[in-house]
């Protein structure tokens, strides 16, 4: 069984005009969104055994509060991932090392929003960020473009905020 997570990075500022895109931090809300889904992490059982993760400032600062002290020791940042769509994304996917079970990947959209509803045949109305949808496959990585994937889990930060 394959476990693939898709994580939306958080919330950056807008802050300052001067920065180009890729260098954009993460805004005060998304530090604050981060956490709460962190802290949900830190409750299930998936584990990754690979991290996939765009090399923008935000993704790296999302990474940093999800995982950054989990003893996971393969990380890649890989540069396509910043700009790649959601067929790059499943090029990606289906290079993976068979003994990888569980991945996650780092991301923005709408290549994650794309991908989720390619993968699962259902429409979500968005992928917010610090979204993190978890899907699971009975296959191998290279074939994963051949399958409907199973919804074990979409969570928003909302869900874990007070009313």
């Amino acid at each position: 069984m394959k476990h693939l997570l898709l994580i939306r990075h958080a919330k950056s500022g807008w802050d300052n005009a001067n920065l180009q895109d890729f260098d954009r931090p993460l805004s005060d809300r998304g530090k604050k969104d981060a956490i709460l889904m962190e802290n949900f992490l830190n409750k299930i059982e998936y584990k990754p055994h690979l991290i996939l993760c765009s090399p923008a400032r935000r993704t790296q600062q999302t990474y940093d509060i999800l995982f950054g002290v989990s003893e996971i020791k393969s990380t890649l940042y890989l540069d396509d991932l910043y700009h790649a769509g959601d067929e790059e994304l499943l090029n990606i996917i289906k290079l993976t090392d068979e003994g990888k079970k569980i991945i996650v990947i780092i991301g923005h959209n709408p290549s994650l929003h794309n991908l989720l509803e390619q993968m699962t045949n259902k429409k979500f109305t968005n992928f917010p960020t610090s979204g993190i949808a978890c899907l699971q496959m009975d296959l191998e990585w290279e074939k994963v473009a051949n399958t409907e994937a199973k919804l074990i889990f979409f969570k928003k930060p909302k869900d874990f905020q007070p009313c």
